[in-house]
């Protein structure tokens, strides 16, 4: 019996921490082999298996199920709190799965204005020949220029897409590309003689306002028409690295290439018909006259900027801003010509309008340094771990280019207004640069894969 409970002592002694009981003085037994019993791991503790922090986990009752899993190398583990260092070689992964992902966007853009010098004037009746269309003539309005001419809306598509090269998202490539459909805007006046138009100009031997006539009262019938278009185009593509991570968003740095380029033209033509009241014009006589100022820019440049995005749920909201710094091309075209047609008889082409004449027209160009500012901002709904829908805005700005309106000299030396009866330095040519910039909105969807 008592070997029996020193046998017991032992044991409980031992699993309390106190070391093996030794036999009591006098007897004779072999003490029992020690029983170690362990105390379950404590909660967290390594077992060979990496866990992943739950505030990498979407909780049970969110929609996106697993999209912000961290991944862990089984080296370290991801981060909970945002820009906290990462081990090396265990990176989180930050946002919706997918290595790859696909946005198209349709876009609502406005575009700034072009400015352009008045083209076209109307006067009241009984205004006389010389002071028609003339401007600071009492009575003289503007019809069409003298400031700036807006395009209105103007829809496009964009298209980006990007590959991190990681499975943690940290570094990868993204790339985009938007065209902006045409933008035009055209004004047209016709007269049979009254109401009286004209095309205003500055008269180079006296410095003074002038003005040649598309309709007046016995003298002529006709139109005018004025019309410029504008095509805008970019891309960009660029080297991604994440800044900062963790379960509620994400800032990288962008640096890459961008290239912008601007065409637009402006155009201004008459359509006269002679009345009889001018000597040497035949009445019937037909007279076309055409001015023509295009332009084209192309901006090349490396650009920097930060891409950021924050989630919540479904809901998530991306911003982003750069710069490029580069070099813009310039290239002006001016182009003029009038055809006159008596009645009965051949047409005619004399090289020069009004506003393109022999001194100024020809090709120009030149290289300036550009700045291209741009940001963005956009609202997305996750509809599905790999579907995103997606509502934003845009804006980017250009400091240097040419525009239509700028490179018309309204001073002319009207001795080469054709039938030329000599030659002139004005209206000058060149290349006169200011600066541009579109915004709007866009709507579209993100694909991930």
């Amino acid at each position: 019996m008592l070997p029996n409970i020193m046998l017991g002592l032992m044991v409980l002694t031992e699993a309390a921490g106190a070391g093996p009981v030794q036999p009591a003085a006098g007897t004779s037994q072999t003490a029992a082999p020690s029983v170690v019993v362990q105390s379950p791991a404590p909660s967290g503790a390594a077992t060979g298996v990496p866990s992943t922090p739950p505030q990498f986990s979407a909780p049970a009752s969110s929609p996106l199920g697993t999209n912000f899993n961290g991944i862990s190398t089984g080296c370290g583990t991801p981060t909970s709190t945002l820009c906290e260092p990462v081990a090396s070689c265990c990176k989180p992964t930050c946002g919706p799965p997918g290595r790859c992902w696909v946005e198209a966007d349709y876009l609502m853009w406005f575009a700034s204005g072009t400015p352009q010098p008045a083209l076209v004037t109307a006067s009241p009746g009984g205004t006389s020949r010389a002071n028609a269309g003339v401007l600071g003539v009492p009575g003289t309005t503007v019809l069409a220029g003298n400031g700036t001419d807006q395009f209105g809306l103007l829809s496009g598509f964009r298209v980006r897409g990007g590959y991190w090269f990681d499975e943690g998202q940290t570094c990868g490539l993204d790339g985009s590309f938007f065209f902006l459909g045409q933008g035009s805007n055209t004004n047209s006046f016709s007269s049979p003689g009254s109401p009286i138009y004209s095309r205003p100009y500055i008269d180079g031997s006296t410095g003074l306002p002038a003005a040649e006539l598309v309709s007046y009262p016995g003298i002529l019938a006709g139109g005018v028409t004025t019309r410029d278009t504008l095509n805008f185009i970019g891309g960009d593509i660029n080297l991604r690295n994440n800044l900062c991570c963790s379960c509620a968003g994400r800032v990288d740095l962008i640096t890459g290439f961008q290239v912008l380029n601007l065409g637009e033209t402006l155009t201004v033509t008459e359509n006269l018909t002679a009345l009889g009241g001018t000597p040497g014009v035949p009445a019937g006589t037909n007279i076309v006259v055409m001015d023509r100022f295009s332009t084209q820019n192309t901006f090349y440049g490396g650009q920097v900027g930060l891409a950021g995005e924050w989630w919540a749920g479904r809901w998530s909201v991306g911003a982003r801003a750069a710069v490029g710094l580069g070099v813009v091309h310039s290239t002006v075209n001016i182009d003029g010509s009038t055809t006159i047609t008596p009645p009965g008889g051949p047409s005619v082409v004399h090289e020069g309008g009004l506003l393109a004449l022999p001194s100024n027209i020809g090709s120009y160009s030149t290289n300036s340094f550009g700045v291209a500012p741009s940001a963005a901002v956009n609202f997305g709904y996750q509809v599905s771990d790999h579907i995103r829908l997606i509502a934003g805005y845009s804006f980017l700005y250009l400091n240097s280019v040419a525009r239509p309106g700028n490179q018309i000299d309204p001073v002319i030396n009207t001795q080469q207004i054709p039938p030329a009866t000599g030659t002139g330095t004005q209206p000058a040519g060149g290349v006169r640069t200011s600066d541009f910039w579109v915004q709007g909105v866009n709507l579209g969807m993100q694909f991930r894969y």
